[in-house]
């Protein structure tokens, strides 16, 4: 056995006393992820790629605003823009119209964008403004979406989307039940884990509100999202949308529902 002086036990790590590899030491190390670093995301490059990628069929791209890009003008036509409150998202719309004429932009997909904060890539806006244009293009071969005057699975929607929330919805909210309102109006109501959230404006969020609402008049569906807060207690009042979405009911249930789980993710 070799004798191990104090002068060389104190100058030689223990990968050189006792020969362990340094990655081996490391291996099984849990990773610290309390120094991640925030990246914003560059919404004016996200914008210009969007509007590099070219036209969506026939219709050329445009900057309307600098969070959001339009294709054409006319019934098909098709907007993306970006809503920086709270977590950021994509929500794209289509052009249509409703049983008067009017025109209306119908929501046909939500793209949550948390998380990309964090991911540090050149390419990050990019490969976001890529995956959106995609989802264009393939929804654009699809047919302009219609209203109807009579909608009798308005109930059987707003169970589906009940279910849809009740199983994936933010961590400090907590699905109560559903409440109607009338034969056109319903509720999924949530309430606050704890003690409710206080905002920063000094408010109190007491409950928040999804409103499923379909219009025989206008042949459309309306669902927006929105907080009820309180100064004092039990004074409650409603605050504005976070969202507030015109739907088609010849739209898939199916799409509905995925479209205002993804809405509310970004809570």
């Amino acid at each position: 056995m070799k004798t191990l002086y104090f002068k060389e036990w104190l100058t030689k790590t223990a990968e050189q006393i006792f020969g362990f590899q340094n990655h081996v030491l490391s291996a099984n190390k849990i990773k610290d992820g309390s120094n991640e670093v925030f990246y914003p995301l560059r919404f004016d490059r996200l914008i210009k790629e969007l509007v590099h990628l070219g036209p969506v069929g026939t219709k050329e791209p445009q900057i309307t605003f600098n969070d959001s890009v339009a294709w054409g003008d006319q019934p098909g036509a098709w907007t993306a823009d970006v809503s920086p409150e709270g977590s950021m998202r994509f929500t794209l719309r289509k052009l249509c119209s409703d049983l008067r004429g009017n025109p209306v932009h119908v929501c046909k997909k939500v793209v949550p964008l948390a998380g990309q904060e964090f991911v540090q890539s050149e390419f990050r806006e990019v490969h976001i403004a890529n995956s959106i244009y995609e989802n264009l293009t393939s929804m654009d071969n699809q047919g302009i979406d219609s209203p109807q005057s009579y909608y009798p699975q308005l109930e059987k929607l707003v169970v589906r989307i009940a279910e849809a929330t009740k199983r994936d919805h933010p961590t400090q909210l907590v699905q109560q039940g559903i409440r109607r309102v009338s034969d056109f109006n319903y509720i999924v109501y949530f309430a606050c884990s704890g003690q409710g959230m206080e905002l920063p404006s000094g408010l109190r969020v007491e409950q928040f509100d999804i409103n499923v609402s379909f219009s025989p008049h206008l042949g459309v569906l309306r669902i927006w999202g929105n907080e009820i807060v309180s100064h004092v207690q039990h004074e409650w009042k409603q605050r504005t949308p976070r969202w507030n979405e015109v739907l088609m009911p010849s739209q898939l249930q199916q799409e509905i529902t995925e479209i205002v789980t993804k809405l509310l993710s970004t809570y």
